[in-house]
C-alpha cells in the first residue's frame, strides 16, 4: 500500500523506523512532502514530542513549531502542514487516532484473488506515475471550485468536529467529482467515524445513557451498577467488550469516560424497599448540561445520531447540490506535466491547496 501511495502522491518521503520531532519538522519545511511513516508503532508512542508535532499540524494555521537556530539562538519557525500517512501494527495514541483517518487492513485470504507483485513489474509502476500525472492535471483543472466547495460540504450527523477537519477535503473533491463518488465517499465517512474511539465513541456513551435515563423508573438518579447491566447487555454496542482483554464495562471505565465531561459518579441512600443503603450512580442533573452540548439538549426522545441509530442510511442528504467537473482546459497537458523528479519546482502549484 505504502508502494503504491508513493508512486501517485505530492513529492513523497518514506521514513521506515524511528523519526525523531527535529528531523519530522525540518523535513517538513525543507521538503514539503507527503510523509509516509512505516513502523511507528515501535515510536510514535514512546516519544511525546514527536506525538505533540503530529497532533498539532491538524490545523494549517496552527501548523508551526519554533526553534532557536544558529550560535545567537535566533527563535524561528518551522512549518508542520503536509499530509502524514502512518502505518504500523496495533493502534495509534489516542491522542493521534482522534486526529486521524483509521483504516484498517486485513490480511489477504488464501483462497483470495491471486495479485501481481509491484515491485517486480516496471510497468506497473509507469502505469502508477501515469496515474499521478492524471490526478495533478485534474487538481489543476478543479482547484478552485474545490476550495468553493470546502465551506459547502455536507457531513454525517453526529460526526465530531476533529472528523469534520479530517474529510472537509475528502468530502468537497468527491463533490467536485461527481454524484456517483460524492456518493461512495460519504457512505466511507459514515462508516469509518461511526462508533470510532475517542470523542465519538464517548458522546455514544452519552447518547446510551440518555436513553437508560429515559426508560428508567427513577429519572433522577441510576446507581452505576444498573447503568452497566443495562449497557453490557446491548450486542449493538461496544461496551460488552470494552475492558482489555474485551471484558465488560467497568465502574472504573465508565468512570474515566465521563470524567472528560467533568461529570463524577455521586452517592445516594436507596428507599427502604430497596434495602436503605447508600448506592453509588449517576445524576440526571449532572448528564442533563453535557447533552444539552453533544446532542439535542431534550428528554422527551433519545439524541437521534449516528452515536445511537444503528441503521441510519448513509446516502446523501437530498437537495445537496452537485458541482459538476468543468471542462479539461485546452491550455495543459497530461504530458507536459513532470513526472521524473518529484521535487520539481512546477508541481508547487499543489502547495497551497
Amino acid at each position: 500500500m505504502l508502494e503504491v501511495l508513493y508512486e501517485i502522491t505530492l513529492r513523497p518521503i518514506a521514513s521506515s523506523g524511528s523519526i525523531r520531532a527535529a528531523t519530522l519538522f525540518r523535513a517538513i519545511e525543507a521538503f514539503k512532502p507527503t510523509l509516509l511513516l512505516d513502523e511507528v508503532d515501535t515510536y510514535a508512542k514512546q516519544d511525546p514530542e514527536l506525538r505533540g508535532i503530529i497532533n498539532g499540524s491538524i490545523s494549517k494555521k496552527m501548523a508551526e513549531t519554533m526553534r532557536c537556530v544558529g550560535d545567537s539562538h535566533i527563535p524561528a519557525r518551522f512549518s508542520t502542514w503536509c499530509p502524514k500517512i502512518m502505518t504500523g501494527i496495533g493502534e495509534l495514541h489516542d491522542t493521534t487516532a482522534d486526529r486521524s483517518i483509521t483504516i484498517k487492513l486485513n490480511r489477504r485470504a488464501l483462497d483470495g484473488p491471486p495479485i501481481r507483485d509491484l515491485t517486480a513489474l516496471d510497468e506497473s509502476s509507469a502505469s502508477l506515475k501515469r496515474l499521478r500525472r492524471k490526478i495533478l492535471r485534474w487538481c489543476q483543472d478543479n482547484r478552485q471550485e474545490i476550495i468553493l466547495g470546502l465551506s459547502d460540504v455536507k457531513f454525517p450527523v453526529g460526526i465530531h468536529d476533529r472528523a469534520k477537519d479530517c474529510w472537509r477535503a475528502i468530502l468537497a473533491i468527491a463533490a467536485q467529482v461527481g454524484p456517483e463518488w460524492e456518493d461512495k465517499i460519504f457512505k466511507a465517512c459514515t462508516k469509518l467515524t461511526e462508533g470510532e474511539d475517542g470523542a465519538g465513541l464517548r458522546e455514544a456513551l452519552l447518547a446510551d445513557l440518555k436513553e437508560i435515563f429515559l426508560t428508567g423508573n427513577d429519572p433522577e438518579f441510576i446507581p452505576t451498577e444498573t447503568l452497566l447491566e443495562k449497557l453490557n447487555t446491548r450486542d449493538d454496542r461496544p461496551w460488552c467488550e470494552f475492558s482489555p482483554g474485551k471484558k465488560p464495562l467497568t465502574a472504573h471505565g465508565l468512570s474515566n469516560q465521563l470524567k472528560r465531561f467533568d461529570i463524577k459518579s455521586d452517592k445516594k441512600r436507596l428507599p427502604a424497599d430497596q434495602g436503605g443503603k447508600p448506592m453509588r450512580g449517576y445524576w440526571l442533573k449532572d448528564l442533563k448540561p453535557t447533552w444539552t452540548r453533544y446532542g439535542s439538549g431534550t428528554l422527551e426522545q433519545p439524541t437521534k445520531t449516528l452515536a445511537n441509530s444503528e441503521n441510519q442510511s448513509g446516502t446523501i442528504l437530498k437537495n445537496v447540490p452537485i458541482v459538476n467537473s468543468p471542462k479539461p482546459s485546452t491550455s495543459l497537458d497530461c504530458s507536459n506535466v513532470p513526472n521524473e523528479d518529484p521535487f520539481e519546482d512546477k508541481i508547487a502549484v499543489l502547495d497551497n491547496f
